[in-house]
């Protein structure tokens, strides 16, 4: 049998292959009031992946969530997720009819809709802890400054928007062209929370 080598990229990181990157800001602020919609649609066919995206809106966040539970078979969080916005935050909500069909490419059973979360495994724990603290979720919700940023490692440096969330306890990172450790641009530990989906 061959032996299989792995070079490393980025100092304490191996890269087997290119992949989503994601990072998730949670406000600290108080999110206030007045950013909770009375009505809220799920969007069922929107793909978190690649694209260098940043989604801020509560419909987006809400969607990235859900999407992302049922692309990991996680039905009973999706269920409280929506008693959660309609009968403890008070919001009407739209669900697209999500429906399980056979592939007609290989017989696994796929969503109908086109939505999906690039390797969804990964927000498990975060979609667990994120539904236990009803306030970190309204702040992820509601909160305009909360955001997903989305991107990939096949292009991205190191301090893009999709890395923030890779930066260490400082909000370091370490550059590969420099092979030093610098600041995170857009990292500020005092007033966001930050969670990272790689692959």
């Amino acid at each position: 049998m061959e032996e299989t080598t792995m070079k490393q990229i980025r100092k304490n990181v191996f890269e087997t292959n290119s992949s989503s990157c994601h990072s998730l800001v949670i406000s600290k602020d108080d999110y206030g009031p007045e950013h909770i919609p009375v009505y809220l649609n799920f969007n069922a066919d929107e793909d978190y992946g690649w694209d260098t995206r940043c989604y801020s809106s509560t419909e987006d966040k809400a969607s990235y969530l859900y999407t992302a539970m049922l692309n990991c078979d996680m039905f009973a969080q999706a269920k409280d997720f929506k008693r959660k916005l309609e009968e403890d935050f008070k919001i009407k909500i739209f669900v697209p009819a999500y429906k399980r069909e056979t592939s007609k490419y290989g017989g696994w059973k796929v969503w109908d809709n086109g939505g999906s979360v690039d390797h969804a495994g990964e927000l498990v724990p975060f979609i667990n802890e994120i539904l236990e603290d009803d306030d970190k979720l309204k702040r992820f919700l509601f909160d305009p400054k909360s955001c997903i940023y989305t991107s990939n490692d096949n292009g991205c440096d190191p301090d893009d928007n999709c890395y923030v969330a890779d930066a260490d306890e400082n909000g370091e990172y370490y550059d590969w062209r420099t092979e030093k450790n610098i600041k995170h641009p857009l990292w500020d530990g005092e007033h966001y929370e930050y969670y990272f989906k790689g692959n």
